[in-house]
């Protein structure tokens, strides 16, 4: 149910005639939540300040390496890579999420 739910989301990007079910409407929203949960732990563990916690059990285990691949400002290889894969996740599924609100909203009488 919730796979072909996320196909017609994005069968049906462009189409704002019809009806979505309660279903389709919250399976699409659960996954696209998910998906930018996963998307954003690489910001949050950017955000933790590892010279406050020098003794945390976060990342890799070297300080140094944890500097370079996450907390390093704009030298983070992982977390840079993830907010712009977050970014355009975000803009591709813009207009798609609207038309399922527009189409989810014809269902109420």
């Amino acid at each position: 149910m919730w796979l072909t739910a996320y196909k017609n989301f994005w069968r049906k990007t462009f189409k704002i005639s019809g009806v979505a079910s309660r279903a389709e409407y919250w399976w699409t929203f659960l996954i696209n939540f998910i998906i930018a949960i996963v998307l954003q732990i690489p910001q949050n563990i950017r955000a933790f300040d590892y010279k406050q916690h020098p003794t945390a059990r976060v990342g890799t285990g070297n300080p140094q390496l944890n500097h370079w691949l996450f907390a390093g400002g704009a030298n983070s290889v992982i977390a840079n890579g993830f907010a712009i894969i977050a970014g355009l996740f975000f803009i591709v599924t813009l207009i798609p999420k609207l038309t399922l609100a527009i189409r989810r909203s014809h269902d109420f009488n």
